[in-house]
């Protein structure tokens, strides 16, 4: 099967499952070959995706001290990291898997497979994030305003 049609089919076209996700293979087929689908992960993972939206979104917590509170903690980082970075934080913040979107290429999938954490805490960091690219003259102001007006209309901020 054709990564198109994987994707198209709801199949995940990855390598690696991301960090609070797991694969789980699908019934394998003599013509079709070896599917995966992505499901919820192990608990805590899960736990670490939500901790992460929830202080960046709502408490108003930087990425280093969300790294420095996870690292003191013990928490396991993604696979081939040894220690929680910004970097990794802001990977997982801006990443529409966690609300079960998939992208292949410029073509998006909604509800592929089950969300890590509700839209509106993704779309509430993704608030946070035009703010801090805003303030760093990344992002104009009239996206900020489309956002939340699209947000309001209940519909997808970007």
């Amino acid at each position: 099967m054709k990564t198109w049609d994987k994707f198209l089919n709801g199949y995940f076209t990855g390598t690696r499952a991301p960090y609070g996700f797991k694969l789980v293979l699908d019934a394998p087929t003599e013509s079709r070959g070896r599917r995966y689908r992505l499901d919820v992960g192990d608990e805590n993972e899960a736990d670490t995706i939500e901790f992460i939206f929830t202080q960046f979104a709502f408490s108003g917590v930087s990425r280093r001290k969300i790294c420095s509170t996870l690292n003191t903690n013990g928490v396991q980082p993604p696979v081939g990291n040894r220690n929680w970075e910004p970097r990794l934080i802001s990977a997982i913040l801006t990443d529409e898997r966690y609300i079960g979107v998939s992208q292949h290429g410029k073509f998006r999938r909604v509800d592929s497979f089950p969300p890590v954490i509700a839209e509106w805490i993704f779309r509430a960091a993704q608030m946070r994030l035009g703010e801090e690219w805003e303030k760093r003259g990344r992002i104009a102001l009239r996206w900020k305003a489309e956002a939340l007006a699209r947000m309001q209309e209940g519909l997808p901020a970007n």
